[in-house]
């Protein structure tokens, strides 16, 4: 009878707190809680979800009823009372989750799971991002209108199952497998040489290789990558070769060393010349390129296999020995960039702190840190976003203005958020504070501080030390408060996208 009365007491409470207000009761732990975030829209596939217990943040994360939700997206969901476990499954996968309990169990592999599901008002709310990104749908999270959205990713039409490369005298030859016939195109790229083919509506086998050494002298590499539209290959070459590409039912050859005449590459420099025809200058040749390196693999990486937390990486870029730009007036001070890099993150940290979120820096002195371990850094404490902050130099006096540097074009998408979402977020926020020129956001594949994290990761260049007008700004306190709190904003924008 006793548990009789306390289930009437949930139902009834539940009633009461279903409308999207900022604070309610909710019972969970054997206990009655004060919640006072929002209870979220729900969408599945794209259509309204009304659910008993709607989605809710709990401990940062956010939770949705696991059969309601689940089911909906056609995976078989079982409960078991005596255990206290939830089981979801759906293709080839199988999670299991315990209540209270953030080790889940991934086709029998223990996997960590950033909160524990929690029975809240009856209803078994479990993790949306981990366990739809882990059943293989998309979880995103809209903060403009508090909605989540939870949908199947779509089924592709045929598989690349393998590939193989053989050499005659004068022509390689490398073929493609595929289960069905494929629509494709494809161009050639320079510097490097390598020619790119695009797939249409495929996907690639879970045993295939994604990246194999010919061996050969003129016909390096062959790298594989999946895109959302379909499988994008890329044929590294020691120098521009002529090829062909053609169909032969299930299978896409291409022949390179051929007569064939190549496709015209895409015009790579077109932002720089964008700029010079606005009257801005480039800054390729700035004069501090020390992270630079050689151009990298284009092919999308694999996104983090961690699930994402409240946790952000910031770096202040060169330190100690290395001063990174340097500028010298007449009167003869020395302007160094180390100390604005140092100086504005150490603002970001101290901002997102406050918006709990937990931060990580590379370097929160004036020490020297190598360039070659930033990025690794980032990777093992594992973090949702890495976030570069440095000063711009160039030749003359007369470029000024802030600009946000990402793999924009080849960057993997992680909980929804890319290289170009983060970009975008903090460009659009710092220019909005500082009221700078806007150069915009720029792509890159060749900033080796960015290039090895494996999360959303941008290098932003927050002014000109060359300019003598922005050198006084940015040794202010004033402006670099402004600054740091657009690069504060635009994290927060895209942890919010992120559902975090």
């Amino acid at each position: 009878m006793k548990r009789l009365l306390s289930l009437l007491m949930v139902l009834v409470m539940l009633i009461a707190v279903i409308p999207t207000v900022n604070a309610a009761e909710i019972y969970y732990d054997n206990k009655w809680h004060t919640y006072e975030g929002n209870f979220f829209e729900l969408k599945v596939n794209g259509e309204e979800l009304n659910c008993e217990v709607p989605p809710i943040v709990f401990n940062d994360y956010s939770v949705v009823p696991a059969r309601d939700v689940f089911e909906k997206l056609g995976a078989t969901v079982n409960w078991s009372a005596e255990n206290q476990k939830v089981t979801v499954e759906y293709g080839d996968t199988k999670i299991e989750l315990i209540i209270n309990n953030k080790t889940a169990t991934k086709n029998g592999k223990k996997e960590l799971m950033p909160i524990p599901p929690k029975l809240i008002n009856g209803k078994t709310m479990i993790p949306a991002r981990y366990v739809g990104e882990t059943l293989g749908f998309d979880v995103k999270f809209d903060s403009n209108t508090d909605t989540v959205s939870i949908d199947a990713k779509p089924t592709y039409s045929t598989t690349l199952s393998s590939y193989t490369h053989s050499k005659s005298v004068n022509t390689v030859t490398v073929t493609f497998n595929f289960t069905k016939g494929v629509e494709y195109s494809h161009f050639l790229l320079k510097e490097p040489a390598r020619i790119v083919i695009d797939t249409k509506d495929t996907k690639q086998a879970a045993t295939l290789k994604n990246n194999t050494k010919t061996g050969y002298d003129d016909v390096t590499t062959i790298r594989v990558g999946q895109q959302p539209a379909g499988i994008r290959v890329v044929i590294d070459l020691a120098e521009e070769l002529k090829y062909t590409v053609t169909k032969s039912g299930k299978k896409l050859v291409v022949k390179i060393g051929t007569t064939a005449t190549i496709t015209p590459a895409p015009d790579e420099d077109k932002n720089d010349k964008e700029d010079k025809e606005d009257g801005k200058e480039t800054t390729d040749n700035k004069t501090e390129d020390s992270e630079k390196i050689e151009p990298p693999e284009p092919v999308i990486p694999d996104p983090p296999s961690y699930a994402p937390t409240r946790t952000v990486c910031i770096d202040p870029g060169h330190g100690g020995e290395d001063p990174g730009a340097i500028f010298t007036d007449e009167a003869g001070k020395i302007w160094r960039e180390s100390e604005i890099n140092l100086s504005v993150s150490l603002m970001v940290r101290d901002i997102l702190e406050k918006n709990n979120v937990k931060v990580v820096m590379t370097r929160d002195t004036d020490k020297t840190v190598e360039l070659t371990t930033r990025a690794p850094f980032a990777n093992a404490k594992q973090t949702a976003l890495f976030v570069s902050i440095h000063t711009n130099s160039y030749m003359s006096d007369s470029a000024n203005g802030i600009e946000t540097w990402g793999t924009l074009e080849y960057s993997a998408t992680y909980a929804g958020v890319t290289d170009k979402d983060l970009a975008q977020n903090i460009q659009s926020a710092v220019i909005s504070k500082t009221k700078a020129v806007n150069r915009g956001i720029k792509d890159t594949t060749t900033l080796a501080v960015i290039r090895g994290s494996v999360m959303p990761s941008v290098l932003i260049e927050v002014g000109f030390i060359s300019n003598a007008a922005e050198r006084e700004l940015m040794f202010s306190d004033d402006y670099r408060k402004k600054l740091a709190e657009g690069i504060a904003e635009g994290i927060l924008k895209t942890l919010d996208k992120m559902g975090l």
